[in-house]
Protein backbone atom coordinates (compact mmCIF):
# COMPACT_ATOMS: atom_id res chain seq x y z
CA UNK A 1 0.00 0.00 0.00
CA UNK A 2 2.66 2.47 0.76
CA UNK A 3 4.65 1.90 -2.55
CA UNK A 4 1.37 2.61 -4.69
CA UNK A 5 0.70 5.80 -2.66
CA UNK A 6 4.36 6.63 -3.22
CA UNK A 7 3.79 6.37 -7.06
CA UNK A 8 0.64 8.70 -6.70
CA UNK A 9 2.35 11.50 -4.98
CA UNK A 10 5.52 11.24 -7.78
CA UNK A 11 3.00 12.34 -10.42
CA UNK A 12 2.59 15.77 -11.97
CA UNK A 13 -0.73 17.45 -11.03
CA UNK A 14 -0.70 17.88 -15.50
CA UNK A 15 -0.47 13.51 -15.45
CA UNK A 16 -2.73 13.35 -12.72
CA UNK A 17 -5.62 15.56 -14.54
CA UNK A 18 -4.89 13.42 -17.97
CA UNK A 19 -5.12 10.28 -16.31
CA UNK A 20 -8.31 11.19 -14.56
CA UNK A 21 -9.37 12.35 -18.22
CA UNK A 22 -8.46 9.29 -20.00
CA UNK A 23 -10.45 6.72 -16.83
CA UNK A 24 -13.17 9.02 -17.27
CA UNK A 25 -13.73 8.73 -21.12
CA UNK A 26 -15.17 5.14 -21.39
CA UNK A 27 -17.64 5.94 -18.85
CA UNK A 28 -18.74 8.95 -20.89
CA UNK A 29 -18.83 6.93 -23.70
CA UNK A 30 -21.28 4.39 -22.05
CA UNK A 31 -23.54 6.66 -21.19
CA UNK A 32 -23.75 7.97 -24.68
CA UNK A 33 -25.49 4.75 -26.44
CA UNK A 34 -28.26 4.70 -24.17
CA UNK A 35 -29.56 8.29 -25.15
CA UNK A 36 -28.44 7.35 -28.86
CA UNK A 37 -30.82 4.48 -28.59
CA UNK A 38 -33.49 6.41 -26.66
CA UNK A 39 -33.90 8.94 -29.76
CA UNK A 40 -33.74 6.62 -32.46
CA UNK A 41 -36.54 4.86 -30.93
CA UNK A 42 -38.69 8.06 -31.96
CA UNK A 43 -38.85 7.46 -35.53
CA UNK A 44 -39.98 3.52 -34.90
CA UNK A 45 -42.95 4.86 -32.50
CA UNK A 46 -43.55 7.38 -35.79
CA UNK A 47 -43.77 4.74 -37.61
CA UNK A 48 -45.94 2.88 -35.80
CA UNK A 49 -48.99 4.86 -35.79
CA UNK A 50 -48.38 5.65 -39.57
CA UNK A 51 -49.44 1.97 -40.07
CA UNK A 52 -52.37 2.44 -37.69
CA UNK A 53 -53.61 5.24 -39.88
CA UNK A 54 -52.92 3.73 -43.13
CA UNK A 55 -54.76 0.56 -41.99
CA UNK A 56 -58.17 2.52 -41.23
CA UNK A 57 -61.02 1.90 -43.51
CA UNK A 58 -61.97 4.50 -46.18
CA UNK A 59 -64.73 6.68 -45.58
CA UNK A 60 -67.91 5.87 -47.40
CA UNK A 61 -68.82 8.07 -50.07
CA UNK A 62 -72.79 9.15 -49.95
CA UNK A 63 -74.74 6.81 -53.04
CA UNK A 64 -76.78 6.14 -55.20
CA UNK A 65 -75.84 9.60 -57.14
CA UNK A 66 -77.44 11.02 -60.07
CA UNK A 67 -76.72 14.42 -61.62
CA UNK A 68 -74.07 15.09 -58.58
CA UNK A 69 -77.62 14.38 -56.13
CA UNK A 70 -78.16 11.12 -53.63
CA UNK A 71 -81.12 9.59 -54.38
CA UNK A 72 -82.86 8.75 -50.69
CA UNK A 73 -85.78 6.97 -49.97
CA UNK A 74 -87.93 3.69 -50.17
CA UNK A 75 -88.37 0.84 -52.88
CA UNK A 76 -89.36 3.04 -55.46
CA UNK A 77 -86.22 5.37 -55.71
CA UNK A 78 -84.19 2.22 -54.91
CA UNK A 79 -86.17 0.59 -58.57
CA UNK A 80 -85.03 3.90 -60.17
CA UNK A 81 -81.61 3.49 -58.88
CA UNK A 82 -81.12 0.31 -60.71
CA UNK A 83 -82.60 1.98 -63.87
CA UNK A 84 -79.76 4.68 -63.62
CA UNK A 85 -77.28 1.88 -63.62
CA UNK A 86 -77.01 1.04 -60.08
CA UNK A 87 -77.23 -2.26 -57.41
CA UNK A 88 -78.86 -2.28 -54.86
CA UNK A 89 -77.97 -5.20 -52.66
CA UNK A 90 -80.05 -7.23 -50.08
CA UNK A 91 -79.06 -6.37 -46.45
CA UNK A 92 -79.30 -9.59 -44.13
CA UNK A 93 -79.29 -6.87 -40.90
CA UNK A 94 -82.18 -4.60 -42.46
CA UNK A 95 -83.79 -7.53 -43.97
CA UNK A 96 -84.32 -5.47 -47.36
CA UNK A 97 -82.58 -4.11 -49.90
CA UNK A 98 -80.74 -1.28 -49.12
CA UNK A 99 -77.93 1.04 -50.83
CA UNK A 100 -76.94 4.30 -48.83
CA UNK A 101 -80.43 6.23 -47.40
CA UNK A 102 -82.44 3.83 -49.89
CA UNK A 103 -84.10 1.28 -48.28
CA UNK A 104 -87.26 -1.00 -49.53
CA UNK A 105 -89.95 -1.03 -47.35
CA UNK A 106 -88.70 2.59 -45.48
CA UNK A 107 -90.87 4.15 -43.94
CA UNK A 108 -90.70 7.87 -42.81
CA UNK A 109 -90.26 6.97 -39.32
CA UNK A 110 -86.68 4.45 -40.50
CA UNK A 111 -85.54 7.66 -42.69
CA UNK A 112 -86.28 9.77 -39.97
CA UNK A 113 -84.10 7.36 -37.62
CA UNK A 114 -81.44 6.81 -40.13
CA UNK A 115 -80.88 10.86 -40.59
CA UNK A 116 -80.51 11.68 -37.04
CA UNK A 117 -78.05 8.59 -36.39
CA UNK A 118 -75.93 9.32 -38.92
CA UNK A 119 -76.41 5.84 -40.38
CA UNK A 120 -75.03 6.41 -43.55
CA UNK A 121 -73.41 9.31 -45.54
CA UNK A 122 -75.72 12.54 -47.08
CA UNK A 123 -74.08 14.20 -49.47
CA UNK A 124 -75.18 17.85 -50.11
CA UNK A 125 -77.36 17.29 -52.74
CA UNK A 126 -80.58 15.38 -52.34
CA UNK A 127 -83.38 14.29 -54.10
CA UNK A 128 -85.68 12.60 -51.64
CA UNK A 129 -89.29 10.76 -51.83
CA UNK A 130 -90.66 8.82 -48.90
CA UNK A 131 -94.28 8.10 -47.54
CA UNK A 132 -95.77 5.32 -49.78
CA UNK A 133 -95.01 2.47 -47.12
CA UNK A 134 -96.69 4.52 -44.09
CA UNK A 135 -99.83 4.81 -46.59
CA UNK A 136 -99.66 1.10 -47.72
CA UNK A 137 -98.81 0.34 -44.12
CA UNK A 138 -101.42 2.35 -42.32
CA UNK A 139 -99.13 4.13 -39.85
CA UNK A 140 -100.16 6.90 -37.49
CA UNK A 141 -101.11 9.53 -39.48
CA UNK A 142 -100.08 12.51 -37.26
CA UNK A 143 -96.66 11.07 -36.55
CA UNK A 144 -96.29 10.25 -40.54
CA UNK A 145 -97.36 14.17 -41.03
CA UNK A 146 -94.34 15.30 -38.70
CA UNK A 147 -91.82 12.87 -39.77
CA UNK A 148 -92.35 14.44 -43.00
CA UNK A 149 -92.16 17.95 -41.88
CA UNK A 150 -89.01 17.06 -40.08
CA UNK A 151 -86.96 15.15 -42.60
CA UNK A 152 -87.55 18.20 -45.26
CA UNK A 153 -86.12 20.39 -42.27
CA UNK A 154 -82.97 17.94 -41.48
CA UNK A 155 -82.30 17.85 -45.29
CA UNK A 156 -82.73 21.22 -45.65
CA UNK A 157 -80.44 22.14 -42.93
CA UNK A 158 -77.73 19.23 -43.93
CA UNK A 159 -77.93 20.13 -47.39
CA UNK A 160 -76.59 22.87 -49.90
CA UNK A 161 -79.70 21.80 -52.33
CA UNK A 162 -82.69 19.11 -51.90
CA UNK A 163 -85.69 18.19 -54.63
CA UNK A 164 -88.61 16.30 -52.39
CA UNK A 165 -90.61 14.03 -54.66
CA UNK A 166 -94.63 14.34 -54.10
CA UNK A 167 -96.03 11.27 -53.62
CA UNK A 168 -97.89 9.51 -56.97
CA UNK A 169 -100.62 7.61 -56.68
CA UNK A 170 -101.35 4.30 -55.25
CA UNK A 171 -103.35 1.77 -57.99
CA UNK A 172 -102.96 -1.38 -54.99
CA UNK A 173 -105.28 0.38 -52.86
CA UNK A 174 -108.96 -0.31 -53.95
CA UNK A 175 -110.12 3.30 -53.60
CA UNK A 176 -107.68 6.66 -54.02
CA UNK A 177 -106.18 7.37 -50.44
CA UNK A 178 -106.50 11.38 -49.42
CA UNK A 179 -104.05 10.82 -47.16
CA UNK A 180 -101.58 11.09 -50.47
CA UNK A 181 -103.26 14.25 -50.77
CA UNK A 182 -102.97 15.44 -47.85
CA UNK A 183 -99.33 14.26 -47.67
CA UNK A 184 -98.57 16.03 -50.84
CA UNK A 185 -100.29 19.48 -49.76
CA UNK A 186 -97.89 18.73 -46.59
CA UNK A 187 -94.65 18.30 -48.99
CA UNK A 188 -95.00 21.49 -51.14
CA UNK A 189 -96.31 24.33 -48.23
CA UNK A 190 -93.44 22.69 -45.89
CA UNK A 191 -90.79 23.20 -49.03
CA UNK A 192 -91.59 26.74 -49.37
CA UNK A 193 -90.74 27.62 -46.05
CA UNK A 194 -86.93 26.97 -47.06
CA UNK A 195 -85.15 28.41 -50.21
CA UNK A 196 -82.91 25.55 -50.69
CA UNK A 197 -85.74 22.59 -51.35
CA UNK A 198 -87.57 22.55 -54.91
CA UNK A 199 -90.60 20.30 -55.26
CA UNK A 200 -90.76 18.01 -58.14
CA UNK A 201 -94.81 17.19 -58.60
CA UNK A 202 -94.85 14.33 -60.52
CA UNK A 203 -98.79 13.30 -58.29
CA UNK A 204 -100.44 14.89 -61.35
CA UNK A 205 -98.31 13.18 -64.02
CA UNK A 206 -99.65 9.54 -63.09
CA UNK A 207 -103.45 10.77 -63.74
CA UNK A 208 -105.05 11.63 -66.84
CA UNK A 209 -108.80 13.16 -67.46
CA UNK A 210 -108.99 12.49 -63.57
CA UNK A 211 -108.66 8.92 -64.45
CA UNK A 212 -105.65 6.72 -62.63
CA UNK A 213 -102.16 5.93 -65.27
CA UNK A 214 -102.66 2.15 -64.13
CA UNK A 215 -100.22 1.43 -67.37
CA UNK A 216 -97.47 3.38 -65.85
CA UNK A 217 -96.99 0.52 -63.08
CA UNK A 218 -95.59 -2.60 -62.78
CA UNK A 219 -98.63 -5.18 -62.39
CA UNK A 220 -96.70 -7.86 -61.26
CA UNK A 221 -93.82 -8.21 -59.06
CA UNK A 222 -90.82 -9.91 -61.25
CA UNK A 223 -90.94 -13.39 -61.36
CA UNK A 224 -93.86 -13.53 -59.59
CA UNK A 225 -97.76 -14.00 -60.01
CA UNK A 226 -98.37 -11.54 -57.15
CA UNK A 227 -100.14 -8.48 -58.03
CA UNK A 228 -97.61 -5.55 -57.33
CA UNK A 229 -99.19 -2.18 -58.96
CA UNK A 230 -97.19 -0.12 -56.31
CA UNK A 231 -93.94 0.63 -58.34
CA UNK A 232 -93.67 1.84 -61.43
CA UNK A 233 -92.60 0.34 -64.65
CA UNK A 234 -89.84 1.54 -67.34
CA UNK A 235 -91.88 4.31 -68.71
CA UNK A 236 -93.46 5.37 -65.38
CA UNK A 237 -89.75 5.60 -64.28
CA UNK A 238 -89.08 7.99 -67.70
CA UNK A 239 -91.67 9.93 -66.70
CA UNK A 240 -90.04 10.56 -62.94
CA UNK A 241 -86.62 11.20 -64.15
CA UNK A 242 -87.87 13.37 -67.07
CA UNK A 243 -89.89 15.34 -64.41
CA UNK A 244 -86.90 15.57 -62.47
CA UNK A 245 -84.77 17.31 -65.41
CA UNK A 246 -86.73 19.93 -65.46
CA UNK A 247 -85.61 21.26 -62.21
CA UNK A 248 -81.60 20.92 -62.97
Amino acid sequence: MAEKKTVVMLLEPEAAINLIREQLTPTRQRQAKPQSAKRSGGPKASSSSGKSSRGSKPQEKPKPMWNEYQLVGDSLMGRLAVKLGHKVPYNNHVKAKQLGLIRHGQTTNQLLSALYEKQKPLASQTIVMIGTNDILKDSNVALTKRNIIRIIQYLADKCKKVIIITLPPIPALKEPSKLTEELNVLIVNTALEHKNVKVCDISKEFVNDQMLRADLYEEYYKGSKQIDRIHWNSEGMDLVLDSLKKLF
